[in-house]
Parts: C-alpha cells; structure tokens; sequence
C-alpha cells in the first residue's frame, strides 16, 4: 500500500514538472517557405535561459515565459518573440527574409584539402626518388 502512494506520488510530481515546462520547435525557412536547415549559421533563444542551437530544426524544452528567437543564415537574421504558456507545445516556422533562391555550393573541407595536398606531395617525393635512382644507376653503368 505504501509502495502503491509513493509511487503515485511520484508519477504526479514527473506530470506536475512536464506540465511547467513548455515545448518548442523551431523551422527555418526562405522567402518561399522553403527550409533552409543546411544554411542555418545559428537559432538562439533568449528569455528566462539563454540557447543557442547550430541547426535547424532545433527543439528546446523551455519555462513558461516570453522569449526571443534571432535565426542567421546565408548572412541575414530574422526575429520572433513569442510566448509560452505552462504544458503548451509550439512550432514556429522562421522565414529569414531575402533567402530565396539563394544556393551555396558546400566547400570542400579542410581535412579533405589537407589529405590531397598529403597525398600529391608524396607521389611527388616517390616520383623524384624514382628519377634519382634512375640517375645513379645510370652513372654506374657509365654512361
């Protein structure tokens, strides 16, 4: 019996706390409503916690209260406020302003680079060894 009302105690305080927290997620979209996830520079959340996430969709777990959300890509930023009530769960699509059509071809990486750069540099060291050899032997035969 006392098992049975700890742990109806327990599951209504775990309900108690879920129900003060609210839900947030965030989509960042282009002029067209579009989603632009692979160009999000960063989505912050300002108000009773401060976050900052580095993709898009980002999702937070948050305090009842008003917040702030600046989304930057493609180098623009876009600005909501929005308010979150106890036990709600929200969406909001963000559209960055003047992000239409706007594609960036992705770099390639520094390791990437870094590796090829590697790679030719020690064919170039095999070839140059090659040649050398080729020059001494050569020089041994006389001629």
């Amino acid at each position: 019996m006392l098992r049975a009302a700890a742990m109806f105690l327990l599951t209504a305080l775990v309900l108690a706390a879920a129900a003060q927290t609210a839900s947030l997620k965030i989509y960042v979209v282009d002029d067209e409503g579009k989603p632009i996830d692979r160009y999000v520079e960063s989505v912050e959340i300002k108000g009773q916690v401060h976050l900052v996430f580095y993709k898009s969709p980002a999702e937070a777990e948050l305090p009842p209260g008003t917040y702030e959300i600046t989304v930057k890509a493609l180098g623009k930023q876009a600005r909501l406020t929005i308010t979150l009530a106890p036990g709600s769960n929200v969406t909001v699509k963000i559209t960055v302003p003047g992000t239409a059509g706007i594609h960036v071809e992705p770099q390639p990486s520094l390791p990437l680079y870094t590796t090829l750069v590697a790679v030719t540099a020690a064919l170039a060291a095999v070839l140059a060894y090659a040649a050398i050899r080729k020059r001494i032997r050569k020089a041994r035969q006389g001629g």
